[in-house]
């Protein structure tokens, strides 16, 4: 509630200009955390009752699991969003207020060095895959886990 109001007082030009990249968190704060309602009422709709042994079905098992995965998922996002829209909230402490506006204004080139860091491993671990994958290296076996084992070597 709070955002739209500045945003309406403000606009969109203002309300961006003036928060920075701190607003864009807020929104994604309130997109994750509505994500976590969508995935919670999806695993909780899915629960097979078991006090009715003819409602116990064991093919659902698999989809609670994956729900539950990206539940997870979007739970570590939304409490990294919330985090950093903390750092809205410390403006009127000086001190904290400089911190704030650095990162508020450093987060662009932060974010840009993380992506081509990101290029880097996911291009190790693309040719780590290739190189391993034939042997009994399970580090390697495919993407996902190469890339996590790259990331474990960092």
């Amino acid at each position: 509630c709070e955002e739209l109001q500045d945003m309406i007082v403000e606009g969109w030009k203002g309300y961006f200009v003036r928060g920075g990249w701190l607003n864009l968190f807020d929104w994604l704060t309130a997109s994750m955390c509505f994500m976590l309602w969508v995935f919670d009422t999806i695993y909780h709709g899915a629960i097979p009752e078991l006090n009715l042994p003819w409602k116990l079905r064991t093919d659902t098992f698999w989809t609670l699991a994956l729900v539950q995965s990206h539940w997870q998922t979007f739970l570590g996002l939304a409490c990294f969003c919330m985090v950093i829209k903390g750092l809205k909230f410390t403006k009127n402490v000086p001190i904290m207020c400089t911190i704030g506006n650095t990162f508020s204004h450093a987060l662009v080139p932060v974010g840009v060095l993380l992506l081509v860091v990101c290029f880097l491993m996911f291009g190790f671990a693309i040719v780590f895959q290739i190189k391993f994958s034939g042997s009994k290296m399970n580090s390697f076996n495919n993407l996902g886990i190469s890339m996590f084992s790259v990331f474990r070597g960092l």
